[in-house]
């Protein structure tokens, strides 16, 4: 049976599937024909969490729950990871409908490794070619990462770099969709909140624009490698930029928001600047944010200027546009003036007047053959895995052309979450906790390593138990009093740090006095960071001290081999450590990049039976304080990503 169905028109596009509770967790904007009809511009760019987006079926209350903080704040959820999956939901439990028999079977872990190398490839080779092309620009995938993170001079009057990361990434997405549909890949670039998914997309990271190249072909990269070369060439042609900007209306419109803004003690006097790309940067409200950030407080407008741009990009080849000034000017340049002349007065505020209906709808050309044989090889399997039939497969593999690939794709994906391997076994609560006991060969000897995990809502609450069980442990065994205990997280993602400082979970201690030369600082590091500075970053293993007893690893983006050689390196490095945590959200790279069932995964590894229950128990425990239970249909899902090795599992790590 197939749940989603792809259904064509006369004229052969897909129809787009209209039921929301199929659709992904981090909507977008598709230009192009896609599977979803996602049309609300809210929900673009945001999670279920999302107030904006809520879970359907329930009110923004009721999808965040306390947790073990003995109060908690709108603001505090992010940091607390205490979001509930969406299967929590009756209308979600509805829509699975389980089956007897698995829809894929495949050894363990493979396809999670397989899509991983895959990400971690292509990222790479985006990387060595822009260096090659350019080696001045700021671009990496440090530490085997999945995806490119670049950043390109920013101009001095944007104090905030993530509004100059939102500007590049505006054109970034235009050139990318450009230079596809010129040489017939036909395959489009989204902005979009979450990464490890389908298809291509960026978003803003910070001071650097973050590209996930998805599932694509090598001729692909080779789009986005042009594009960020095109882009380079576009920052340092500022001075087309540098021309007379005036508007008799915006100026009319500052000049009545000033009056309503100023008070005698305060005057408010924005104004235009004498050029556009003064203006851009220059105060745009009385909060002293800039006219540029105007276009990047609602989604539709800044999906508005990707069409504005990309509309004059069609009329020439992109390389073309470049070398004819009037062309540039059109296409690059007009844009930008178009949407600041449409900032008006909004009650007291100032917002630009573009909604969706100023959005423009695209066809593709003539697609092209996509020369590529290791990823037409992925592709066959991976949809043969998936359930796709033998004539669907037949025709991708066959004519080798990528329109559509993604939708199909996200149909394959959608049928295999919604339909798991029935198992009455499966309760509400932390799943199986997937005991295992290997060796590691630790310089030379075979080290025994116990092996547990327990599955909670996020990756964001999986930090904060880990940071409360690494405590409690720390204390109960070493008497080691909190009041000395530290944290470091300069290597993990940007929330760590204010999460676990700020809003830690509580856990009772007795005080008592510190003991000498025993671990004072629990250090977490990603395995995969990368850097959004693109600074030199420290060896991750000189963030451990060589006392620590535990640690904690987020191994969201690493590959069973590379979680493997990091506990050997972790306890050859550091033969003090007796317990190595791992953090892993369960969204960014299991299931098939599928973006329907979010969890966090703690696993345990340890070198002795005891610590290893110890640990084990304390985190249920903290669960059960919280009143947490991770509903049995997330489970089901999960336990049939593992059957089709779409997850890491503790024995593909230890092996």
């Amino acid at each position: 049976m197939k749940i989603i169905q792809i259904k064509r028109s006369a004229s052969g596009t897909i129809k787009p599937v209209k039921e929301r509770i199929y659709l992904p967790r981090s909507e977008f904007h598709c230009r192009y024909p896609s599977l979803f009809d996602m049309t609300d511009p809210v929900r673009w760019s945001t999670y279920h969490r999302s107030d904006f987006k809520k879970i359907e079926g329930t009110s923004k209350d009721q999808f965040k729950f306390q947790g073990n903080q003995e109060s908690i704040t709108t603001g505090m959820y992010p940091k607390t990871g205490n979001f509930y999956n969406p299967f929590h939901f009756a209308r979600y439990k509805k829509a699975l409908k389980p089956v007897k028999k698995a829809l894929a079977i495949s050894e363990p872990a493979l396809w999670y490794d397989r899509l991983l190398e895959q990400q971690k490839n292509m990222a790479a080779y985006v990387v060595a070619q822009v260096n090659e092309r350019d080696p001045d620009i700021l671009i990496n995938a440090d530490n085997n990462y999945t995806c490119v993170l670049f950043s390109l001079p920013k101009p001095a009057d944007e104090k905030n770099p993530k509004i100059w990361s939102q500007f590049l990434s505006v054109y970034l997405i235009a050139f990318a969709n450009t230079l596809a549909d010129e040489r017939g890949i036909n395959i489009e670039m989204v902005h979009r909140s979450s990464f490890g998914c389908l298809r291509p997309s960026v978003a803003d990271c910070g001071e650097s624009v973050r590209v996930n190249l998805g599932l694509t072909p090598k001729p692909y990269a080779d789009c986005v490698i042009d594009a960020i070369m095109f882009l380079q060439k576009l920052v340092k042609n500022q001075n087309a930029f540098e021309i007379p900007f005036q508007s008799v209306a915006l100026t009319n419109t500052l000049k009545n928001y000033n009056k309503i803004k100023s008070t005698k003690t305060k005057p408010v006097e924005i104004q235009l600047k004498d050029t556009l790309w003064n203006t851009l940067w220059a105060p745009g409200d009385s909060s002293n944010k800039s006219f540029a950030s105007q276009i990047f407080r609602k989604s539709v407008v800044k999906e508005c200027l990707v069409d504005l741009i990309h509309n004059a990009c069609l009329d020439h080849p992109l390389e073309d546009i470049f070398k004819d000034k009037k062309a540039y000017n059109k296409a690059f340049v007009e844009p930008l003036k178009k949407v600041l002349q449409s900032i008006k007065l909004n009650g007291k505020s100032l917002s630009i007047q573009l909604d969706g209906d100023d959005l423009t709808s695209y066809e593709w050309g003539e697609a092209e053959k996509v020369v590529d044989d290791e990823f037409w090889t992925l592709i066959k399997e991976m949809a043969e895995l998936l359930g796709a039939t033998k004539k669907e497969v037949a025709t991708l593999v066959k004519e080798q052309k990528t329109e559509d690939l993604h939708s199909c794709f996200e149909a394959w994906v959608a049928n295999f979450i919604f339909q798991p391997k029935a198992d009455q076994s499966v309760e509400d609560g932390n799943g199986s906790d997937s005991d295992e006991e290997g060796e590691l060969e630790i310089k030379g000897e075979p080290q025994t390593i116990h092996a547990k995990k327990i599955i909670t809502a996020t990756g964001m609450r999986a930090i904060q138990l880990i940071h409360a069980v690494s405590r409690k442990y720390l204390h109960d065994t070493y008497q080691i009093d909190p009041l000395y205990l530290t944290f470091s997280a300069s290597q993990m993602y940007y929330e760590t740090d204010e999460a676990l400082s700020k809003h830690p979970i509580p856990v009772d201690y007795v005080h008592d006095k510190l003991k000498k030369r025993v671990q004072t600082n629990v250090a977490f590091f990603d395995v995969n960071h990368c850097n959004t500075t693109h600074e030199d970053m420290a060896d991750e293993i000189a963030l451990i001290d060589k006392k620590d007893r535990i640690c904690a690893i987020d191994v969201t983006s690493a590959t069973t081999r590379e979680i493997h050689e990091t506990l050997v390196r972790l306890y050859e490095e550091r033969p003090n450590l007796e317990i190595i945590l791992t953090i892993s959200s369960g969204l960014k790279n299991e299931q098939a990049m599928g973006d329907y069932n979010p969890y966090g995964t703690v696993r345990i590894f340890s070198k002795n039976r005891e610590s290893l229950d110890v640990i084990y128990d304390d985190l249920v425990d903290l669960e059960e304080q919280a009143g947490y239970l991770h509903p049995k249909e997330s489970h089901l899902i999960r336990k049939s990503a593992k059957l089709a090795g779409m997850t890491p599992t503790n024995a593909s790590i230890l092996s």
